[in-house]
Formats: C-alpha cells, sequence, structure tokens
C-alpha cells in the first residue's frame, strides 16, 4: 500500500488539508564500511576522531575520502580511504608498513615433559589459551607472561622487531615465578672507576671496614647468555611442599656434616629444623632460610633449575644496567670508605613475606635483591674473591651479602662451606637458556 503524506495550510481558524507524496530520495546507499584487519592495540583515528582500539567492529562511514591514521605505541601510519556508498574497505597489515609487527609462538610443558594448557598475557591483557598459543604483537616493547595452574608463571620483557618470528618453548614447574633476562656483555663492579682502587691490596694494619669496603671489589668482564631467574626467593611454604612431594630428599649422610654458624639464631628461622621443615605460623610466604647450600641446590634441581651464578645474580639485581648502584639506580647513602646500603627503610624483624617492598624491585620485577635474606650464588669461572681463590671449588660457595649492618648489599661477597647454615642465608634458582627460545634444566 502507498503511503500518503497529509500537507494542512491554515487559513483563518481552520485548515484545508491535502494529500501529497514524499520527495524523491537518492539513489543507492549513502555509507560505506570500513573493516580493519590489524593485530590487537593499534589506536584508530578517522578524519581526527578517535575510534578505538583494535580490535574494532567495522566503522561505518559517510561514502567519500578519509584520512585514516594507525597509531602503536612505536610508530604511526596515515592510509587514505576512498569508499562508495554501499562497498567495504579493508585494511590490513601491508597497507600500513610503517608500524612493523611481529610473531610470538608459546607452548609450554611440565617437568614431567607433558603439554601444558596455558595462558598468555600481552602487557597484562590476556589473549590466548591452550596447549600452543600464537599472537601478533606490534614492533614495540612488550611485556609477555605464560601461567598454568598451580605452577610457577614465566615473564620476559623485550622489543620485539618488524617480521620477527619469536618462539618460546618453555618448562613450568612449583616455586616462585621466573623472568626470562638477555644477558650480553657485562662489567661486574662498582659503577665507574671513580668508585673504586682497582689494584688496591689490604695490609695487616687495615681496619675491617677498610677490608670490606669497596677496595675489595675487582671488575670483571663477562658475557651472559639468556638465563631464566626466579622473581623471588624461595619461601618456606614452596620448600617444604619440595621436601614434603619426596623430590627435595632429606639426605641424613650430609646432614650429618653440616653445622651451624656461630650467630646462627634459631628463632629468626622460618621452618622447624626437622627434617618435614614445616613452616612456622606465620612465615611460610618468608623467605626459606637456616639451610645448607646442599639443600638449596637439591631443591633447584628438583625444579629442573639451578643456583645462579654470580655474575648472573649481579646482572638480575641491577637489571643489567652498569651504571646502577641498587637495584632502583641511586645509592642510598654512602659511607667513609665509598660503600653505601641500598636499604629505604630499615626492617625491624629477621625477614618479611617475599616483595614486601615492591619499590626496591629491579627494573625487570625481581624482589628482594636487596633486603630480607643473604642468598646462595655458585662462583663465576675467573672471579677474584677476597680470600684469593680464583674460581669455586666443590667444598665452598660463595654467598651474596645482602643484608646486615652496612655492607655494600650488591658487590660484598663471603664465603662459606657447603655444610653451614645460616639464619640469615636463603636462596633463589635460575635455569639456562637454549638459544632456540627453549628452555631447560641444568
Amino acid at each position: 500500500m502507498q503511503r500518503l503524506w497529509i500537507a494542512c495550510a491554515w487559513i483563518g481558524l481552520g485548515a484545508s488539508c491535502q494529500p501529497t507524496r514524499p520527495a524523491a530520495t537518492s539513489k543507492g546507499p549513502s555509507a560505506g564500511l570500513l573493516e580493519l584487519a590489524l593485530p590487537a592495540g593499534v589506536e584508530v583515528e578517522v578524519d581526527g576522531e578517535a575510534r578505538g582500539t583494535t580490535p574494532v567492529a567495522r566503522l561505518e562511514l559517510p561514502a567519500g575520502a578519509h584520512a585514516v591514521t594507525l597509531t602503536t605505541a612505536c610508530a604511526k601510519a596515515e592510509v587514505e580511504v576512498s569508499l562508495e556508498g554501499g562497498q567495504t574497505w579493508r585494511i590490513e597489515r601491508s597497507d600500513a608498513p610503517a608500524l612493523g609487527f611481529a610473531t610470538l609462538q608459546v607452548s609450554a610443558r611440565g617437568l614431567d615433559g607433558k603439554v601444558l594448557v596455558h595462558t598468555l598475557s600481552v602487557d597484562e591483557q590476556e589473549v590466548a589459551k591452550g596447549q600452543h598459543s600464537e599472537v601478533t604483537l606490534s614492533a614495540c616493547p612488550h611485556r609477555i607472561d605464560v601461567k598454568s595452574e598451580g605452577l610457577g608463571a614465566w615473564t620476559e620483557e623485550r622489543t620485539y622487531a618488524a617480521d620477527e618470528e619469536v618462539t618460546r618453548k618453555l618448562v613450568l614447574s612449583e616455586g616462585p615465578d621466573m623472568v626470562r633476562l638477555a644477558g650480553g656483555k657485562y662489567r661486574m663492579g662498582p659503577p665507574g672507576p671513580d668508585r673504586y682502587i682497582d689494584r688496591f691490596q689490604p695490609t695487616e694494619d687495615d681496619t675491617d671496614e677498610e677490608r670490606e669496603g669497596w677496595r675489595w671489589v675487582h671488575t670483571l668482564e663477562v658475557e651472559l647468555a639468556p638465563f631464566d631467574i626466579d622473581r623471588t626467593e624461595v619461601t618456606a611454604a614452596q620448600f617444604f611442599a619440595c621436601r614434603e612431594s619426596g623430590r627435595c630428599a632429606w639426605d641424613p649422610m650430609k646432614l650429618g656434616y653440616t653445622g651451624r654458624s656461630v650467630d646462627f639464631v634459631e628463632q629468626d628461622c622460618n621452618t622447624g629444623l626437622l627434617k618435614d621443615r614445616t613452616p612456622k605460623n606465620g612465615r611460610a610466604d618468608h623467605p626459606m632460610n637456616c639451610i645448607a647450600r646442599w639443600e638449596a641446590t637439591t631443591y633447584c634441581e628438583a625444579m629442573g633449575k639451578r643456583l645462579p651464578t654470580d655474575a648472573e645474580w649481579e646482572y638480575a639485581a641491577r637489571g643489567g644496567r652498569q651504571d646502577y648502584y641498587c637495584p632502583w639506580g641511586e645509592l642510598t647513602t654512602r659511607g667513609e670508605y665509598g660503600r653505601g646500603t641500598c636499604f629505604k627503610t630499615r626492617r625491624s624483624e629477621p625477614t618479611e613475606p617475599v616483595c614486601s617492598r615492591p619499590d626496591e624491585n629491579s627494573p625487570h620485577g625481581l624482589c628482594d635483591m636487596v633486603g630480607n635474606v643473604m642468598e646462595y650464588v655458585s662462583w663465576t669461572k675467573g672471579r677474584f674473591n677476597p680470600d684469593g681463590v680464583p674460581e669455586y671449588s666443590y667444598d665452598e660457595g660463595p654467598v651474596r651479602v645482602l643484608i646486615r649492618g652496612d655492607y655494600d648489599p650488591v658487590f660484598t661477597e663471603l664465603l662459606i662451606r657447603e655444610s653451614t647454615e645460616l639464619s640469615d642465608v636463603g636462596f633463589r634458582c635460575a635455569r639456562d637458556v637454549d638459544v632456540r627460545g627453549v628452555t631447560h634444566g641444568h
């Protein structure tokens, strides 16, 4: 049925109405669709108006010419669009080569070799879940997190290059989350020749302060392969779980020659000293302490890991930055002999829950690289130490001095015997990385 419109003309107090037809409309649609076949995270502007971030739905635009601006955190591209009514215009990656994109493929297995269902997050936004995941990224710095229920997560922060294809074949285990560090050439030791005396040899007349100051520290040029390292110190609960599972076996033979240092304080221990190592009330999330080096080594091996070298540890603590004294950069205080401390706030208790002071984290988010407890490390070959021992030997190993008194927390080291327990020493683990991106135990 044809619809009629009524036109009325008012005359005096009355009206005269006559039927009329609607005005003719233009032929064909007057709008088109813009389709964006681009990876997530690209900001979209059309003719200077923000239209959201990809992935976005199709955009309906008036027919005609339009200027489309595409922006990532690292680049910007301009695309000219000329839409006809009823047309769909598709913008693909090849239309904006200036942006640049990379591809990341991830798979994860457990210590038993079984493939794990995992979630993949980019810049703290979950983007995929499954046994194998693949995502396209803008050629920019990104944080990647891989998680599987009940296991420690894995994190990497890196810059992706245009057209780069990156594969990560991971092993996830119980215990702390792990962080991937790129490694590379690195100079161990204080940040700058004005901060140390390279060839100083102490004499018997020197005070303890002079002996323990920066004059002891020798620099060493090292080249580190990429490696993973625990984000936190291993906690009392995590060590107890390994002991309870039987993978961190109690060794009565080794325990027989395990002794304690003269300043051992049993009340500072975060677990009981019996073989099951039950966490004390309220201290399950405190760092595991009061253990000998062989116990720490056993735990790391059970998790498919190892102790970090002192070069890896220092690189991680300073975020790979040779100009950093403390994990966050600047020195908090500096003493008479050039030593200093990285404590922003003094602790009132022997230990705290791990990651209690995020403002003291390293640039890669590692917790407690200063503070809480000292940590076991293995010796870097060629590294000089105060006792003249050129490298790590089987019955002795170094400990990083991270807390107590006014010690320099990053550069001061001491040696203890492998079978010695200290109440202020704990540990974290590290893991080798295959050059093809595969992580494996050591």
